[in-house]
């Protein structure tokens, strides 16, 4: 099998979004999920594009909640690209809290 017949992997755009509206509700579940996935185990570049945000803002030692989040994609390029405000809060939607 060459790399151009690569089977995509199962996704769920869904759990994806549970995972990260999770940590914008609550920033604790992000040290929960970090060592499990990666921002390429995300289909959705936008997703992953927040993911990588909430692990670097982490990184810098300080909390990955939705307001600095949207500071550190509105900074990059890629969330110019990827989506809008309104998606990340959208994120938020449905998670029980």
């Amino acid at each position: 099998m060459t790399s151009t017949d690569r089977v995509a992997l199962p996704f769920s755009i869904e759990a994806e979004k549970a995972c990260l509206g999770a940590v914008l509700i609550d920033p604790k579940y992000l040290a929960e999920i970090d060592d499990l996935l990666e921002p390429s185990d995300f289909y959705v570049k936008f997703h992953q594009v927040v993911f990588a945000a909430m692990r670097s803002i982490a990184s810098d030692g300080m909390t990955p909640d939705i307001l600095l989040v949207h500071e550190r994609l509105s900074a990059d390029q890629s969330y110019v690209d990827s989506g809008s405000a309104a998606a990340l809060s959208r994120l938020m939607v449905g998670i029980p809290r």
